[in-house]
């Protein structure tokens, strides 16, 4: 039971570190488009 809830928390880290790369990534595609687009 101990090792599911380690394995858990790791999968969550690893959720969470993802939807921040997603989203950096999305902001220096996006980012040079509107500075340009304005």
């Amino acid at each position: 039971m101990k090792k599911d809830d380690s394995f858990g928390a790791i999968e969550r880290a690893g959720f969470i570190i993802g939807l921040a790369l997603t989203a950096g990534i999305y902001a220096l595609a996006i980012g040079p488009l509107i500075y340009n687009y304005l």
